[in-house]
């Protein structure tokens, strides 16, 4: 997958860019992270981690938000 579409991916869940580090670029969702590599094309286990790992954190964000009900 192309990284450009799955930065779109990312920033349509409600990630925001945040900085630039060594070889990642840094996306947060409330106080959480994820480092996309930068490269033009990244292998589909890579992103299917990625994406893994924003769902969860957006989970753990919908969870903590109806704990207060």
């Amino acid at each position: 997958m192309k990284r450009r579409k799955l930065i779109k991916q990312i920033e349509s869940m409600g990630f925001e860019f945040e900085r630039h580090g060594g070889n990642h670029d840094i996306y947060m969702l409330r106080e959480q992270s994820i480092n996309i590599p930068r490269h033009r094309k990244l292998k589909e286990g890579t992103v299917r981690g990625i994406l893994k790992m924003a769902e969860r954190i957006i989970d753990e964000g919908s969870l903590s938000n109806n704990s207060g009900d």
